[in-house]
């Protein structure tokens, strides 16, 4: 099991970038992700960007580095591939309220603008574990088949990684949940098998 990463050459938004890659799949990936401070949802299909800090930290952590040629190779070879319309998931943001709240108060800014499920879905997760002295920031992003909400500021007890207890003590329609610490700080993200839409009008 192996990560490897190319240069950063990349240029976006004013920075460089480069690619991470798994030679085994998409459970290897995603925690190497973590690990360097990517939130999940920020997975392109079949890699991740990488800026030139994360990817520094990606070498320290035992990545390999190869040329861009070779990145691809082992994608096809692993039979990871997408092509680029299947690699963009078309996330938009749905909702964003940079303000901090209380924990037991952050699933209230959904209230009126997101259903039912969704309010119950973060009030859930926020009760597993973290401090009632956490403030934290709440957005969404969603898409035709799926949504996210990225909880900014703290995370649950365990540290970075795969969520299990949260994930778990929510249920559907949480299918996954990861901490990161990420360069703007802790963040949990709550990803869910459907996509958000508002209240009826």
């Amino acid at each position: 099991m192996t990560l490897y990463v190319d240069r950063a050459i990349w240029l976006w938004r004013g920075r460089r970038w480069a690619h991470l890659v798994s030679d085994t799949g998409p459970e290897e990936l995603h925690l190497g992700a973590n690990a360097v401070g990517k939130p999940r949802v920020s997975f392109q299909g079949d890699h991740y960007d990488l800026h030139e800090e994360q990817r520094d930290r990606a070498l320290e952590l035992g990545a390999v580095e190869v040329d861009s040629r070779e990145i691809v190779r082992i994608l096809r070879r692993t039979g990871q591939r997408l092509s680029p319309s299947r690699r963009s998931f078309g996330w938009s943001w749905f909702h964003d309220d940079p303000a901090m709240y209380g924990v037991g108060e952050i699933a209230g800014t959904l209230s009126g603008v997101a259903p039912e499920w969704m309010v119950e879905m973060v009030a859930r997760a926020l009760s597993t574990g973290f401090s009632p002295d956490a403030r934290v920031s709440l957005a969404v992003l969603t898409n035709a088949t799926g949504s996210v909400a990225l909880v900014r500021g703290a995370i649950p007890p365990g540290g970075p990684g795969p969520a299990h207890r949260v994930t778990e003590a929510v249920g559907e329609p949480l299918c996954e949940s990861w901490s990161t610490l990420t360069d703007e700080g802790p963040l949990l993200e709550l990803l869910a098998d459907r996509p958000a839409t508002g209240p009826p009008r």
